[in-house]
Parts: structure tokens; sequence; C-alpha cells
């Protein structure tokens, strides 16, 4: 079940959101964007409120148009008063008025993806997503289509440490197959901290077949 988030911001940022909405699919974040997601016949203030009450997450881009919208002040406040976990992302403006307690993070819009790790490494610890938080991020890693994105996630992926035993079997018996992770050199030294993690919780035959794709990787 992915976490249902919801995406603040003015029309003018359109395509901003429309990029962060697709990297966080990638973590197992269904987020909602109003210009994408309401049907032309469906009238857009009810969809727009029965997303803000059924999102778990309240994720507000922060930029000079946002704060001349007429709509999203009011969208935060009710993401507010009803108690929705809010990660404001600033782009060029800092949180104000009744969001201003809450640290706002950096979008980078080069690379957003790195924006969604620290955006999921901000809930893990809420009780209510941990178990969510930490399927997203697997599933993140477990897509690492070159050496550098593996070595990358997989330093980002060992802070959502410790994982359920079905979650280091999809880790390393997954990895066995992606030759991004076990033939990446840079990513061995955390994976190792994974495989020890693994003993005694993962079948030996899956760990053995991982140790035989690095030994037998020409690097």
């Amino acid at each position: 079940m992915p976490i249902r988030a919801f995406l603040s911001y003015s029309h003018k940022d359109r395509e901003l959101a429309h990029h962060l909405k697709d990297e966080l699919k990638e973590f197992g974040v269904e987020a909602f964007l109003a210009h994408d997601d309401i049907p032309v016949s469906e009238r857009w203030r009810r969809a727009i409120l029965k997303n803000l009450r059924n999102c778990e997450l309240f994720i507000p881009i922060l930029t000079e148009a946002y704060t001349k919208s007429k709509w999203t002040d009011q969208e935060a406040g009710f993401a507010l008063a009803k108690g929705k976990r809010i990660v404001p992302l600033k782009v060029d403006v800092t949180p104000y008025g009744l969001i201003e307690v809450y640290q706002a993070l950096r979008l980078r819009q080069v690379r957003p993806i790195e924006t969604c790790w620290r955006i999921m490494e901000s809930l893990k610890e809420r009780e209510s997503l941990r178990q969510k938080v930490r399927e997203g991020v697997i599933s993140s890693f477990l897509k690492s289509s070159t050496f550098e994105i593996a070595s990358k996630n997989l330093t980002q992926l060992v802070k959502f440490r410790p994982f359920t035993s079905e979650q280091l079997v999809e880790i390393v018996k997954t990895s066995s197959r992606n030759q991004n992770i076990y033939g990446c050199h840079g990513a061995q030294r955390h994976m190792e901290v994974l495989l020890e993690d693994a003993r005694g919780k993962v079948p030996r035959a899956w760990i053995a077949r991982y140790r035989n794709s690095v030994e037998s990787w020409p690097y």
C-alpha cells in the first residue's frame, strides 16, 4: 500500500510538481497532483478536500508563486488542522505563516531524487508510516540503473535499518540479479552491513548467490 501524499503548489509550478510526483512514485509514494488527477467532469473543490482528508503526507512546494496563490495557504491550514505530517520543500521561499515552525527541505530541481530520499528519511520514525517508508526505499534502491546511482542509493538505504527478514530477503535476492548493485565496487562496503544483518534471516543460498555474483564480476 502506497504512502498517500498531497502536493500543494501554484499552477505556475505545475511542471516542477509533476517531476517531483514521478520521482516520489519510485519510493512508493502516491502523490495527488490536482492538475493531473482531477477528471474534467469532477468538481475540483470536492476532489481537493477529499485528497486533503485522506493524505498521510502534505508537501507544500514553496516558491514565490506559491505565496501568491489564493488556494495554497488554505490547503496548508487544512493540513495543519487535520494533523497531517507536513514536509515543506523550499525552492526560493522559507516556510511562513502557520507552517513556519516546520523545518524545510531544499528541493533539488536538477536531482529531485536526493530530495525524495530526505523526505523518506524525515518519515522513518513515524510509527504509522515506518514500514511503508522502508518498503519504498528498498524499491527505489533495487531499481538502481547505474553504478553511481546504486552506490548513492545504498549509502542512503542503510540509514533505514533495521529491516525485517522479508525485506532482507528481497534486498539480497534482487541485488544478486542487478549488475549495477553487485558490480558496483563502491557499494560493497554497505552491502556487507546488510549481509551481516541477513545472517540467520535470509537463506544462505541467496547470500552465497550474491557473493558469487560479486566475485565473478570483472572489476
